[in-house]
């Protein structure tokens, strides 16, 4: 009985905790979703782009080792050509 009555009373507690939390948050009214929403596609916006740039730059950068590994496959060839030339 007892602890029935306390796990009802928690919960009404809660509730009205949750109430009061909700209150809170809307007491701003629009003026505050309007400026949080403003703020989350600025964000979007800003996260979008730094994205791009990342993307374009790892893009640039594993091209760049691509081509710098032939090089270096090229080089490597012909120093190996030379030696066995040689012995």
């Amino acid at each position: 009985m007892l602890s029935s009555d306390m796990q009802v009373t928690s919960e009404a507690f809660r509730v009205q905790q949750d109430s009061k939390s909700r209150q809170k948050r809307f007491a701003y009214g629009k003026t505050a979703s309007h400026v949080r929403s403003v703020s989350r596609t600025a964000r979007q916006q800003v996260t979008s782009e730094a994205f791009r740039k990342r993307k374009a730059a790892s893009h640039i950068r594993s091209v760049s080792q691509a081509q710098g590994s032939k090089s270096h496959q090229k080089r490597f060839a012909s120093a190996r050509q030379q030696v066995t030339s040689e012995a």
